[in-house]
């Protein structure tokens, strides 16, 4: 298998079937952390709480860091969005927040919120009228 992080390498009991190894995917919420995946040429799973202008921006950074390592984009590049389908608009927010909202705050007791860059969304309130809570504080690059 191939070494993704510098440090002593395990051998593991069980080889994959698939070679050179499973699919690797690298999880990132910072425009950094977006950046080291394409260094290393593995694909960055697009997370479900990013605006399309941060996932642009993200990509855009992704992309040059592949160029400068050398790497091709990979053939796969994983997004996961979550989505509510209803035929009326009516208690939507009220709705999703009743089961995303505590996926949500585990994230932000692991200080997720702390890792994405200005006005990013991660979480919800779930009062009336209500919409995706943006971070504001001026972090990061990407919008």
């Amino acid at each position: 298998m191939r070494p993704v992080l510098p440090g002593p390498q395990g051998r593991p009991s069980a080889r994959p079937l698939r070679q050179p190894h499973p699919p690797i995917w690298v999880a990132a919420n910072g425009d950094r952390a977006v950046a080291r995946a394409g260094r290393l040429g593995l694909p960055s799973v697009i997370n479900p709480h990013a605006s399309l202008g941060t996932v642009r921006c993200q990509l855009g950074f992704y992309r040059v860091a592949l160029g400068r390592m050398g790497h091709p984009e990979p053939a796969d590049l994983p997004i996961i969005r979550e989505v509510v389908v209803r035929s009326r608009r009516e208690n939507v927010w009220e709705l999703t927040g009743r089961y995303l909202w505590p996926k949500y705050r585990v994230y932000v007791e692991w200080g997720q919120d702390r890792a994405l860059p200005a006005a990013r969304t991660l979480g919800f309130s779930t009062g009336a009228g209500s919409r995706p809570v943006h971070r504001q504080d001026g972090r990061g690059v990407c919008p």
